[in-house]
């Protein structure tokens, strides 16, 4: 009952917050969102700016509902319980009243899969630009015009380099060349677990990589999560073969061969799963 009561409240106070931490600072704010490869967007967007401005962006839990704050107001962690989020709040509170203005770019990564959240900040944080990968299911009111469509075919990475760079370059008046070698030469895309639907209806987590698989801990506390059977489709990475886990559970070839019920545990190489993540829906 008492949270039911504290959420709107505190939902209400984050939102206070958050406008006045952008109305103090207008930063210049960047949106990536979309059904696509949006942390390699994201991480290529920041490694190219870093230098140019200062800047940072969001890393931990982007589908989570209050990701967007905490990063605009300087938080990398998410605050596990409710005297954690008051320490956080009356930190921002502080920093609003006692920092002085400075210039800075914030890239926001923002799941789509719940829709609700990208609607909700859009219209609060008005970004400069907004980033889409893949597909977004949004009423176009909330989006406005300074949208960047990003596309990409059998060559992700670089087909999202060159794009990122022609931006950067432009936006920046600095040399497309002199970005995609920063890129080429500093940035590793980095493995994230995210969350979606096949276009059969099953819940996804999408725990494929570029480089690295995750920590098989990590996957095993995630899945335990969602009740129902769960079932690996794609490939399974050599460091998990011999865990007990992963060879408990059965495994499927394409989406059709799931039971409407099953979880599913997307696993291997992007560029070996490519034609299985094109079928991931919000």
């Amino acid at each position: 009952m008492m949270k039911k009561i504290l959420r709107p409240i505190g939902i209400l106070l984050t939102i206070i917050a958050t406008k006045l931490v952008i109305y103090k600072h207008k930063p210049t704010i960047y949106v990536v969102t979309g059904t696509g490869e949006t942390s390699l967007v994201r991480e290529s967007l920041y490694t190219s700016i870093k230098d140019l401005k200062p800047t940072r962006r969001n890393l931990e839990k982007p589908e989570a509902e209050f990701s967007v704050p905490l990063t605009i107001w300087g938080e990398f962690s998410y605050p596990k319980n409710l005297i954690n989020w008051i320490r956080v709040f009356s930190i921002t509170l502080l920093r609003i009243l006692y920092l002085k203005s400075y210039n800075h770019t914030l890239i926001l990564e923002i799941n789509s899969i719940n829709s609700k959240i990208l609607e909700k900040w859009l219209p609060i944080i008005s970004p400069t630009n907004i980033f889409v990968i893949g597909e977004i299911s949004i009423t176009n009111q909330v989006l406005n015009k300074n949208i960047i469509n990003i596309n990409y075919n059998n060559d992700v990475l670089s087909d999202i380099t060159n794009q990122v760079a022609d931006f950067v370059a432009s936006k920046y008046a600095v040399s497309k060349s002199e970005i995609i070698n920063k890129l080429n030469s500093s940035f590793t895309p980095t493995s994230r677990i995210n969350f979606a639907k096949s276009k059969c209806g099953n819940i996804v987590i999408d725990a494929s990589y570029y480089q690295f698989a995750p920590q098989i801990k990590s996957i095993e506390e995630i899945i335990e999560v969602f009740p129902g059977p769960k079932k690996i489709i794609g490939n399974i990475p050599k460091s998990w073969k011999s865990n007990e886990f992963v060879l408990s559970l059965p495994v499927i070839n394409k989406f059709e061969d799931a039971n409407k019920e099953d979880i599913l545990l997307l696993v291997g190489n992007r560029k070996d799963v490519i034609n299985l993540r094109k079928d991931l829906f919000i």
